[in-house]
């Protein structure tokens, strides 16, 4: 009998360990979540320049970015569509898929708090802020010289960096 408890014990010991064994959540690689439709949603910017606050002057309020979409495709192409304006380009992760670059990425930034940045070109390389199955935030930043900042007195050119989060959620 004690040698028959010895075994029901043990039985009991390891179903106990199976059953509490949880199989490992299998994460879908980055790679895969970002190939399908992205439509824009917003494009948050943060302006800064010789240590001042742009927000209280209302520059860094978030835009609506609903014309932009971009699509990604599993071989490495993608085609963005910002308005009826159409481009299409390379795509690559970069940074052990930290970044996204996006080769021929064509957005125009437009006027933002009443600066207008629409002679800016970003950069192709995006920091990957955040990516879920329907949502991705890519960030960027920039430098430009501005000189009429509305609610500055003075037009004096700044030198401002500019940080620009795009969100877009997948369709």
């Amino acid at each position: 009998m004690k040698y028959f408890n010895k075994i029901l014990v043990l039985v009991a010991l390891i179903t106990i360990g199976f059953a509490s064994c949880k199989k490992k959540d299998e994460v879908t690689p980055v790679r895969d979540r970002l190939i399908g439709v992205w439509k824009g949603d917003t494009a948050v910017p943060n302006v800064t320049a010789a240590g001042l606050d742009f927000s209280p002057l209302g520059i860094n309020e978030p835009v609506g970015i609903d014309s932009v979409s971009i699509t990604i495709n599993n071989d490495g192409t993608f085609s963005s569509t910002v308005g009826s304006e159409t481009v299409n380009g390379q795509w690559t992760l970069e940074s052990n898929d930290t970044q996204i670059k996006l080769s021929g990425f064509n957005y125009n930034v437009g006027v933002i708090g009443g600066i207008d940045f629409s002679s800016t070109v970003l950069p192709e390389t995006f920091d990957i802020d955040e990516l879920t199955d329907t949502r991705v935030v890519l960030r960027t930043s920039f430098e430009q010289t501005l000189s009429n900042i509305p609610g500055l007195p003075l037009p004096i050119p700044i030198t401002a960096t500019i940080e620009l989060k795009l969100s877009f959620n997948k369709q």
